[in-house]
């Protein structure tokens, strides 16, 4: 329950409780072990939130700027999420 509350307040709350995964002399390991867990397994965001993020960082859509891109992130962390896709007139993904 603790590391879902960490998730539900966001990027800063897990970074800290990632922090805190590692410090033995100030939690009991219960809540350790909680937080370790936020090291490689963080809740994704839905795709259609990542595609408005994308577009307003590249203030474009972004069926303009990549050829394709998948629909499920491939990976997601406190900070963002990983997708595949291939830039238009890119060589490789």
């Amino acid at each position: 329950q603790i590391r879902g509350i960490a998730e539900g307040l966001g990027a800063t709350s897990v970074k800290i409780a990632q922090a805190a995964s590692t410090r033995v002399d100030m939690l009991p390991q219960v809540y350790l072990d909680e937080f370790a867990r936020l090291q490689d397994s963080v809740k994704t965001f839905s795709t259609w939130e990542a595609r408005e993020v994308l577009e307003d960082g590249l203030g474009a859509p972004v069926d303009t700027v990549f050829e394709w891109l998948s629909e499920e992130p491939l990976a997601a962390a406190s900070l963002g999420q990983v997708y595949r896709g291939k830039l238009h007139g890119s060589c490789a993904a």
